[in-house]
């Protein structure tokens, strides 16, 4: 901020001085780092299931990472379309308008181009769906010839992305359209 505004020298550093010691900068740098690593707070009906899975005995020990895994997948839906254009984070993000608009509507157009993206590789065969797209048959056919399902494809070499979150859902659906386009 303090650079597009023109200044120079000490007055340049002056002025990030100042705005470093911003409350609602220290607060939004606090914001993005949880956003950044997944840890932001859950909303009340994910507060609530927490609640309830933190209730059972021993839940911690098989569920460590419930806010972790649902911040991911909250994440991978504001940028995944079509779950893009009805995410209530982007959808609030829209109607504030400034720099929250702007941030909401970069996720969805680089979703939009990263989607579109990963469902040109996936045409091309670069990206398997999974086994479930196919009937038996067609499964027991494919495993003989060594097709590899929800793989990418990185060299000469598959590579299964099962468990490549917050990965898998953009991947999984470029395979999927790719597969419905061409039948």
């Amino acid at each position: 901020a303090a650079a597009r505004e023109g200044l120079k020298g000490t007055a340049l550093w002056d002025r990030i001085r100042v705005l470093e010691s911003s409350p609602e900068i220290i607060n939004q740098a606090k914001i993005s780092a949880l956003v950044a690593t997944f840890r932001e707070p859950l909303g009340s009906i994910g507060a609530k299931g927490q609640a309830f899975i933190r209730s059972i005995p021993g839940s911690r020990l098989i569920l460590p990472f419930i806010r972790t895994v649902a911040n991911i997948g909250k994440q991978t839906a504001r940028r995944l379309p079509p779950l893009s254009f009805v995410s209530p984070k982007n959808i609030s993000d829209i109607a504030s308008g400034g720099l929250r608009r702007s941030e909401a509507l970069s996720r969805i157009q680089l979703g939009l181009a990263g989607q579109g993206a990963l469902t040109w590789f996936a045409l091309n065969g670069d990206i398997t769906p999974s086994a479930s797209n196919f009937t038996p048959s067609e499964r027991e056919t494919l495993r003989r010839t060594g097709y590899q399902f929800n793989s990418i494809k990185i060299g000469d070499k598959f590579y299964s992305y099962s468990n490549l979150q917050p990965l898998t859902a953009p991947l999984a659906l470029a395979a999927d359209t790719a597969l419905s386009i061409k039948r």
